[in-house]
């Protein structure tokens, strides 16, 4: 979609466009992504509920077919896809909730309606998230060639982080063994400021040699998230889990996250929710009954985030210090 200016622009504001297009551009290819890819993302780092009403999707099929530069994007002959979603105000959709701009304050929720074809889509209620999406959505080559949509991919790119930023996630090789280690250590130094009683500093769970062999082991799968550098924001330890002839528990399937940890410069940005819901999906299509996990009680910001998802407690571990 093609940002909406809400004022004439200045002979000022054109020439800063123009600069910066002059001095990004040479160093851009196209790397714009489908409406499908962009609603992968949007359910991916927030939670939507899909909308189905004849009257707002036939808005947004008109919006595209009456705009020149959105219809020129749809492959001749194929008819618009609209899409529409309300984001809910609960987990990651609380914040944008809680910083919504003055200007949608009689916008009862936020809105995200889009063409599943050509990625055009539209906002209501919420700029940051306009500018997640722009910045995630990406341009083509024509929109390349428009200063004014490389401007605006670049403030929106810069404004949101790596939130805007497309990351990968897949499953972990040995190969990946470095950009492991590197977390392993962030996430013993977080348990032992928490608990300098039970866990040292300065030392991680596994050795390269254990994680080699773990890393290929089908039922303990780990999985990492890279963004576009092949940089490491975050990974997941899993274990699958399943009490066959139990004298007491049923023989449901599991499946246990052993270690969830985001890289340090990257907390904040959905890492770990987009790492959760592709653990979520998994532990489905594995069919698995639950998914499970142990937090400390010293970590809070743990215990927050994973509420945020959805998990409640399922039981407590207790201790009496002597």
């Amino acid at each position: 979609s093609i940002p909406m200016l809400t004022e004439r622009p200045t002979e000022e504001m054109i020439a800063e466009w123009q600069e910066i297009h002059r001095t990004h551009r040479p160093h851009m290819q196209p790397n714009r992504k489908s409406g499908t890819e962009l609603i992968a993302w949007l359910c991916a780092h927030y939670p939507v509920t899909e909308l189905h009403e004849q009257e707002l999707l036939e808005m947004v099929t008109l919006s595209v077919m009456e705009n020149a530069h959105y219809a020129e994007k749809l492959p001749e002959g194929t008819p618009p896809k609209p899409r529409a979603f309300r984001i809910e105000n609960t987990g990651t959709g609380a914040e944008l909730y809680e910083i919504q701009e003055d200007i949608w304050a009689e916008c009862a929720y936020i809105l995200v309606t889009l063409e599943e074809v050509t990625g055009e889509f539209f906002v209501e209620g919420s700029c940051r998230l306009w500018d997640e999406m722009f910045a995630f959505r990406g341009l083509d080559a024509a929109d390349l060639e428009n200063y004014y949509l490389v401007a605006e991919y670049i403030k929106c790119t810069k404004s949101c982080g790596k939130r805007g930023i497309p990351m990968k996630i897949k499953r972990a090789g040995t190969e990946d063994i470095a950009g492991i280690n590197r977390l392993l250590y962030q996430v013993l130094m977080v348990h032992h400021e928490g608990r300098p009683d039970l866990f040292k500093p300065h030392c991680k769970k596994y050795t390269d040699e254990e994680l080699t062999v773990l890393l290929k082991d089908d039922s303990r799968p780990v999985f990492g998230a890279w963004d576009e550098n092949g940089e490491l924001l975050g990974y997941a330890f899993c274990i699958f889990q399943q009490h066959e002839n139990d004298n007491v528990l049923t023989d449901i399937r599991t499946l246990y996250i052993d270690d969830l940890c985001v890289e340090e410069n990257a907390r904040g940005h959905h890492v770990g929710t987009a790492l959760y819901r592709h653990v979520l999906d998994f532990a489905r299509q594995s069919g698995c009954y639950n998914v499970t996990l142990n937090v400390w009680t010293c970590n809070e910001g743990a215990m927050k985030f994973y509420e945020s998802l959805g998990m409640k407690p399922q039981k407590i571990g207790m201790e009496q210090i002597l």
